[in-house]
Formats: structure tokens, C-alpha cells, sequence
């Protein structure tokens, strides 16, 4: 280096070192930079070389010197080898003639047409074709088990709140008052403690109201996006999944053999029954009609989203849980339905508390009176038996 210090700019993006640093460290630093290029050496050319990131036709370094003359050291008046587009004569669903195929130019050899990507390994010398044939399919055992791992999440949902709907109730459990838990050891008092608070939650209407909505919504049939009122005709009873026996509490089972049958003669079917987007973005601000209609056109996936969204949204309009109880990862404010409720509870017991220091110091009051009356008829008592003639 000539001077003390050197800088250059590579694609707009600005680079500057000092003499103490060496040359890995600045191929190093334009490599992790967002220049949009990759410096390396070739010991077998003796030869330095800077390639774009960027694949194609319209991909270009740009790089000068500002301060010193490295990039001039190392990569002279360089070599530019420009990029080349891929350029594809493709027919859509066997369309093979002439007149029928699309001619696509892409920058990358891979690319992506209608949700399938497809890599480009080589080409056709000169102007031959490649003839090449791509059909694709769905894969009926990635999709069976996702099903399956969707079918087990819900039933393990539903299973946790049917077991707290149903949990019992042990009423001769009350809550631990200070006093008791002084005559109870930390184990003796963690089984009271989890016995009095089994069964908070049997019957909760809120819960059952949840457990309903997704029972429903996995039943009733979902709306086609192309035609008003008509339906997608495929039912989740038709994919072979269906409510197990009745003490399961709407805990699904899965036929296999039925589901296979219904992936690999309707896959577009079964795949729209589940995922399925509406048309009709999700808010709880949405108007009755499009609450309807997002309903009606969603897939069972989606509804049960909607329905967790329903219940525990913290953002815009709280969810129905959140309002009622509120969040854990929230602070507590009160402002919650049973947060309203403890309140009132708490103000009832504060004046409950009020009540009976009054009617205490009332007592209080009267028993001084009384204790001093007593002691006065006392003091009479022995005067007058003081009086008497001794016999």
C-alpha cells in the first residue's frame, strides 16, 4: 500500500481498510457484505476473481478505487463474462405443438411455475429439443400424515378441555385459610390446595361454547369459492375420519384405508376440505354477512384457527377468554369480566370487614359495661355482707 490507508467501492457499497489488514480479511469483509459479490482466489491461475450474486443477463459489477489501486492490483482491467438468461419452450398440460408452447426467459436455472419449481441441469446441443415430459402428483403419504398429525392435535385439544369440563369436585376441600395451612406440612397442603381447586372449570360455559364451535365446524360443509351456495360435495366423514365412540367426547378416528382412497382419487378435494382460504380476510370488526360467508368458505383448518382467534386474540378487539380472564404473559389490570367480579367480591368483603369491626366494638362495649356492673354488684355484695352481725 502506498498510503496508510485504501477504500473502494463494489456495486455502491463502500469498503475502507487500514495496512494492518490482510488481504483474507478484506476478501472476507466484501464476501459478508451486502455488495452482492463473492472475491476468491485461484492458486492454479494465479488469478483473482469477483462474481456477482445476482445470476442472468442483467447481472453486473460495478467496483473503482477511491483511495489506492487493490482492485487495479488484483483484478486489472478484468475480464467480464456476462450472464445468460434461461430461456425454455414449454407446453402446459401436454400441449406439445408449436403453436401451443410459451417461450419463458428467467435469470436463475431454477424457477417456478404454478407452485411447482423446477431446476434446470443442462441443455440440448444447438437448437435441438430436450422432449422432456414433467408430470406431477400429489404425495398421498406426506399429505396422509399431515392429516393425521392435524386429526392427533385436535384431539388432544379437545381432550385437555372435556378433562376440565369433567373434572370432579371435591366440595369438602375449601380453600386453606391462613390458619389451616399453619397446622399443615407443604405436601399436605399441595394436595388440599389441588383438590379444592379441581373442578373450577366443570360445566364452564365458556368452554363448552368453544368445544361446540369446533365440533361444528368440522361438520358442517364447506363452500365452493366458484360458485355461490354450492358446496365442495366432500365431507370430512368421506376422507374416512370420524367421532370415535360416545364416552370419547368427539375425539376423532381415522379410517386409513378410506383416507388413502379419498387422497389418491380426490387429493384437489380433500386438500381444498382442509386449507381452503376464504375470500374473506379474518377480523372480529368483519360484519355479520362476511363472518358468515368467511365461515362457509373456509377450510376445517382455517375454521379452527378462526375459533382459537375468536376466544384469544390480544390484538384489536380482545378474544372472548381474554376478556373474560385475561392473558398470563398480560398484566393483570382488572379490567377483565372476572377481574370486575374478584373486585366486587373484594369490596363486598372489605365493608363485610367494616361490619364486623363495628358489631365487635359494639360487643366490646357492652361486655366493659356489663364487666364493670358486675364488679360494682360485686363490691356491694361485700359490703353488705360486711354489715351483718357476726353470729
Amino acid at each position: 500500500m502506498e498510503g496508510e490507508t485504501l477504500s473502494f467501492t463494489i456495486n455502491g457499497t463502500d469498503f475502507s481498510f487500514n495496512r494492518d489488514n490482510t488481504l483474507n480479511q478484506i476478501i472476507s469483509t466484501v464476501n459478508n457484505s451486502n455488495a452482492g459479490v463473492k472475491m476468491s482466489y485461484s492458486s492454479l491461475n494465479d488469478t483473482f476473481v469477483c462474481t456477482s450474486a445476482e445470476t442472468g443477463s442483467a447481472a453486473a459489477i460495478d467496483f473503482a478505487d477511491l483511495e489506492g489501486n487493490l482492485l487495479s492490483s488484483l483484478l486489472g482491467a478484468g475480464t467480464f463474462t456476462a450472464g445468460t438468461d434461461a430461456v425454455v419452450r414449454v407446453g402446459l398440460n401436454g400441449s406439445g405443438g408449436e403453436e401451443n408452447l410459451i417461450t419463458l426467459v428467467r435469470s436463475s436455472n431454477t424457477f417456478e411455475i404454478d407452485g411447482t419449481t423446477y431446476t434446470l441441469k443442462g441443455m440440448a446441443e444447438g437448437n435441438g429439443k430436450e422432449n422432456v415430459t414433467v408430470s406431477t402428483s400429489y404425495d398421498v403419504d406426506n399429505m396422509a400424515q399431515k392429516i393425521t398429525s392435524f386429526v392427533n392435535a385436535y384431539n388432544e385439544l379437545i381432550g385437555f378441555i372435556n378433562d376440565k369440563l369433567n373434572e370432579t369436585v371435591y366440595r369438602n376441600f375449601p380453600p386453606l385459610t391462613d390458619t389451616q395451612k399453619e397446622n399443615l406440612s407443604e405436601a399436605e397442603q399441595k394436595q388440599w390446595t389441588e383438590k379444592a381447586k379441581s373442578g373450577l372449570l366443570r360445566n364452564d360455559p365458556a368452554l363448552q361454547q368453544i368445544i361446540n364451535g369446533m365440533r361444528s365446524a368440522l361438520y358442517d360443509g364447506v363452500a365452493s369459492l366458484g360458485e355461490a351456495g354450492k358446496s365442495l360435495g366432500l365431507l370430512l366423514t368421506d376422507v374416512g375420519i370420524g367421532t370415535k365412540s360416545y364416552n370419547e367426547y368427539g375425539k376423532l378416528a381415522i379410517d386409513e384405508t378410506a383416507l388413502r382412497k379419498a387422497l389418491t382419487e380426490k387429493p384437489g378435494e380433500v386438500l381444498a376440505l382442509f386449507t381452503q382460504k376464504s375470500s374473506i380476510g379474518y377480523s372480529q370488526y368483519n360484519s355479520d354477512a362476511n363472518k358468515k360467508l368467511r365461515y362457509e368458505q373456509s377450510g376445517l383448518m382455517w375454521r379452527l384457527s378462526d375459533i382459537i382467534q375468536n376466544n384469544l386474540s390480544k390484538v384489536g378487539k380482545k378474544g372472548a377468554l381474554v376478556e373474560l380472564v385475561g392473558s398470563p404473559d398480560n398484566n393483570f389490570i382488572g379490567l377483565t369480566e372476572y377481574g370486575k367480579k374478584i373486585r366486587a367480591i373484594e369490596s363486598t368483603i372489605g365493608e363485610l370487614n367494616i361490619k364486623i369491626l363495628d358489631q365487635q366494638n359494639r360487643y366490646w362495649t357492652k361486655f366493659t359495661a356489663m364487666e364493670k356492673m358486675l364488679n360494682n354488684l360485686n363490691s356491694q355484695s361485700s359490703w353488705l355482707l360486711a354489715q351483718l352481725p357476726a353470729k
